[in-house]
């Protein structure tokens, strides 16, 4: 067999890297079971609270603090959390609150592991963590619903490349912020959200929890972006030209951009359609085992 050429090879591992950082999180190494080595599951001491489930940096350290089951759902499977993204189960799924940490051992995970690949690996873990505490059981199907799909606007995109590419992107050790880390976003619906170095699929999954239906990125355009959006006015469901009554939001309000205006300033484009979307199903949780 003839020997393949130094410029194949690189050819080749830049495809698989890609394809490693393109696919789904739950397919890496999806035939071992990753878990974490220490973990703490609380009913929700009032005294701590966390906006969202985290992974720190450089310590391999998850963290959530005062957050439902299924938050915690969501986060693990890589949804929003949002009413039409994750339905079932029973009534405790929505209404307790717990606080767990949990951590793994550096040494599990090679050092030049890629930072997608790490959350990726993470998410696994978490997911095995609420299933050995809480018996949680999901799966993921396909239903019909309204959505908002993402496509290029006439003019073209108007992004800003970032500065660094994927394989430059900060290593994990890098305290999380929006201005140094990679994928990470920061923000909301009154100041607008940003990031140093995301991807609209990154932008799309973030700004779903401020909005009333899945939110589908069709682009079709890859790479890391820095984005900061202006900050919008509610969203009504049928606000589809952005001109929504603003007599109940007050007088500031009035000047504030719409959610559509948000996207079309970035040459995107923001549609009502109706599409088969991604849900999690969840199937059976319980009361947790605590420690």
């Amino acid at each position: 067999m003839p020997k393949a050429s130094a410029r194949t090879v690189a050819c080749s591992a830049a495809i698989a890297f890609y394809l490693l950082l393109s696919a789904p999180f739950n397919a890496y190494g999806q035939n071992e079971t990753l878990r974490f080595d220490v973990t703490s599951v609380k009913r929700h001491n009032p005294q701590l609270w966390s906006p969202e489930p985290t992974f720190e940096p450089g310590s391999w350290r998850f963290k959530s603090y005062g957050l439902s089951l299924r938050v915690l759902a969501a986060f693990a499977y890589g949804f929003s959390n949002q009413a039409t993204r994750v339905i079932g189960g029973p009534a405790l799924v929505g209404s307790g609150a717990y606080d767990i940490e949990a951590t793994v051992d550096k040494s599990a995970i090679p050092a030049n592991t890629p930072g997608p690949v790490i959350k990726a690996q993470m998410k696994r873990r978490l997911q095995a963590l609420l299933a050995d505490r809480f018996q949680l059981a999901a799966h993921v199907e396909k239903r019909n619903m309204p959505v908002y799909v993402i496509t290029v606007a006439p003019g073209g995109p108007k992004l800003e490349k970032s500065s660094v590419d994927e394989k430059d992107c900060p290593g994990p050790e890098v305290e999380v912020s929006a201005s140094t880390t990679c994928h990470g976003i920061a923000g909301g619906r009154g100041p607008g959200v940003r990031g140093f170095a995301i991807t609209l699929d990154d932008l799309t999954l973030y700004l779903e929890n401020w909005i009333d239906r899945p939110l589908i990125n069709e682009t079709g355009i890859q790479g890391l972006f820095k984005i900061q959006t202006t900050g919008w006015r509610a969203l009504n469901p049928g606000d589809q030209a952005g001109n929504n009554s603003i007599a109940a939001l007050g007088a500031a309000a009035e000047d504030l951009p719409s959610f559509y205006d948000v996207f079309a300033a970035l040459g995107l484009k923001l549609q009502v359609q109706k599409r088969d979307a991604d849900v999690l199903v969840i199937d059976n949780a319980g009361p947790p085992t605590e420690n």
